[in-house]
């Protein structure tokens, strides 16, 4: 291995290497179906990697050995794509997460006296199910909850909202 990683380093041919056998298979993406959720799924066949074998031996690599090959290609594209598919799920959730957090915090900025008072009913609501027994996967669902509990407050006007006295039968 270190003598291969040497010879990478040091970009030498297959021919200045002496190898007598050489395997590269392309790794692709696989077909999807595609779902409403789902709209950033890569294309069948793009490229995610090589699986690259060599050998000084001749004919190093049987029928066999190439068969086995192209079925551990597919289970390692399979495991790439999915891996890229989870990396993109995970970063579509921190931007809808900052999204929701940045409308909250402008929904509290509003209201100086009762500033990130959204967040204060998330850390709550987030403490009572934990006790309560929720199931750690439902937790993400009623916090989003939580924080948008007083969004009916955005099409308020601020002269109503804001009002320190009591408000009249027509407010």
């Amino acid at each position: 291995v270190a003598q291969a990683t040497a010879a990478l380093r040091e970009a030498r041919s297959v021919v200045a290497q002496q190898l007598r056998s050489v395997i590269a298979i392309p790794l692709f993406s696989l077909p999807r179906l595609r779902t409403s959720s789902a709209t950033y799924v890569t294309s069948p066949g793009d490229l995610l990697g090589v699986l690259y074998l060599d050998s000084h031996h001749p004919a190093a690599f049987s029928r066999l050995d190439r068969e086995i090959l192209h079925v551990l290609a597919l289970e390692a594209a399979s495991v790439l794509d999915n891996a890229q598919l989870l990396q993109k799920d995970l970063e579509r959730q921190r931007l809808q997460e900052g999204t929701l957090e940045a409308l909250v915090a402008a929904l509290d900025a509003r209201e100086h006296e009762t500033y990130a008072h959204s967040f204060r009913v998330r850390a709550y609501t987030s403490h009572l199910a934990r006790l309560a027994g929720y199931s750690p996967s439902h937790l993400p669902q009623l916090e989003h909850a939580a924080l948008l509990h007083d969004i009916g407050k955005i099409a308020v006007s601020d002269n109503i909202l804001l009002k320190p006295a009591k408000l009249t039968k027509e407010e």
